[in-house]
């Protein structure tokens, strides 16, 4: 008997399940160790030390984080504002997700062709659209064409916030729900933009559930809605914590996030190293806190097969 196969005798499926995740993930944990984890050790340094013109850093102890936390007035509000918006974000990416997942699963004509439409907002945002946004474009061409007619309030947009959140308001709905439908609204493109990845996610675990459990559960008379809530969203419910780990991480990180656009800019303009460095190392340990807190609550209501 071969030393492989001996091998897989005495190994268990889970080890080796284990041993396979392992190995899945060991390029990322080679390149933390080798080389982001010297770059880490790097920034923390500078996090706690001030650069002076030769560019040597001298120790100042918790001087960068006093000032990012006490004197910095914009840092603290704009986190806030970041954390109101993931709020959003994670509501209205996770549902538009699952709803598209679910709509390009089925087995309908045309599937090809809705999926490449659906799919569109995201490959076009990784390209030409994204850099129209970071240039800021759209918005220079709407002040040009203040002068020469009305051009501007279709750059605008078609749908004004205000007069949506006046209609939702006249429906007798309570503030905080139209706010949260406002603000998805303002922001929808970039959302559809950010949904790419959690759509794959779905769509690949709605295509492992076995059609076996629907055709079961439909001959015992149960309806399209009980099946969705009652077997669809449970067997997809580990996916969904992936997905919002996912979308905390990609939210906190986006480019457009005012926190790494102060980043940058302590970076590239003051070449303030410390405060940079004191910046992302609280906001590292922000996400780190959230990313505690949801995770144990959403364990509690995931459903794995194994149990």
């Amino acid at each position: 008997m071969t030393l492989n196969k001996v091998i897989r005798k005495r190994l268990t499926m889970k080890t080796r399940k284990s041993m396979f995740g392992l190995l899945f993930v060991s390029p990322i944990i080679v390149g933390i160790v080798f080389i982001y984890f010297r770059v880490l050790i790097k920034s923390i340094v500078y996090s706690f030390g001030k650069m002076d013109a030769q560019f040597i850093n001298h120790f100042v102890g918790f001087e960068n984080y006093k000032t990012v936390l006490f004197v910095n007035p914009d840092f603290v509000r704009d986190v806030m504002e970041s954390v109101g918006m993931l709020l959003i974000n994670i509501v209205v990416i996770i549902i538009y997700s699952i709803f598209v997942s679910s709509l390009i699963n089925r087995d309908i004509k045309g599937k090809g062709i809705i999926r490449a439409f659906l799919f569109l907002p995201v490959i076009i945002s990784t390209g030409v659209v994204s850099k129209i946004q970071s240039y800021d474009i759209v918005n220079q061409f709407s002040s040009i064409s203040n002068a020469g007619g009305n051009v501007s309030q279709i750059a605008n947009g078609l749908l004004q916030a205000d007069m949506i959140e006046k209609f939702i308001l006249s429906l007798n709905v309570i503030p905080q729900v139209s706010g949260i439908v406002v603000v998805a609204i303002q922001n929808i493109f970039s959302l559809i933009s950010q949904s790419g990845v959690q759509i794959i996610i779905f769509l690949a675990g709605l295509q492992a559930i076995s059609p076996s459990i629907y055709e079961s559960a439909y001959v015992e008379g149960a309806s399209g809605w009980e099946v969705f809530w009652k077997i669809t969203i449970p067997m997809l419910s580990p996916l969904i914590l992936v997905s919002v780990v996912y979308t905390v991480i990609d939210s906190f990180t986006n480019s457009s996030n005012k926190i790494i656009q102060s980043i940058y800019y302590y970076i590239t303009q003051t070449v303030d190293y410390g405060i940079s460095a004191a910046m992302a190392w609280i906001y590292f340990t922000l996400i780190i806190f959230i990313l505690l807190i949801i995770l144990p609550l959403l364990s509690r209501i995931t459903y794995y097969n194994n149990h």
